[in-house]
């Protein structure tokens, strides 16, 4: 794929402090492929399906990238993904989670839509593979 210059990167985790280390993980290594982020963050499935959907009926920019927990309130990354899928797009979704369950792990792999399973923090590795895969 060709790389982009900006790229906007949704987190959805229930975690603020998770959110906060992410967000300055991401903006450090994005500058060692010097592209520029925009990082939209929600701490429930609920609220990004609803911002997802508002960004499509209002013709917005979608996101490039969303990073995905697990275990949520209101809606978990599961239920996400399920209302997710219908609306078919093209963006890159990884899991980033704490869980390390097998089940959680084999479930990720059922959805094609999951490019790649990740334990948080998010590492030098998997920071590579987000901004090499753009």
């Amino acid at each position: 794929m060709m790389s982009k210059n900006n790229v906007k990167i949704m987190l959805i985790d229930d975690d603020p402090i998770n959110n906060l280390l992410n967000t300055k993980l991401l903006k450090k290594h994005s500058l060692l492929f010097d592209i520029q982020i925009e990082i939209i963050e929600y701490q429930d499935g609920q609220s990004a399906i609803e911002a997802i959907q508002s960004l499509i009926k209002n013709s917005n920019v979608l996101p490039d990238i969303i990073l995905l927990d697990i275990n949520m309130p209101i809606m978990n990354g599961w239920d996400f993904l399920d209302r997710y899928i219908k609306f078919n797009l093209p963006i890159t979704l990884y899991m980033l989670t704490s869980s390390i369950a097998q089940d959680d792990i084999n479930k990720a792999k059922q959805y094609k839509q999951i490019k790649k399973f990740m334990i948080k923090p998010l590492s030098d590795e998997n920071l590579n593979t987000i901004f090499e895969n753009l």
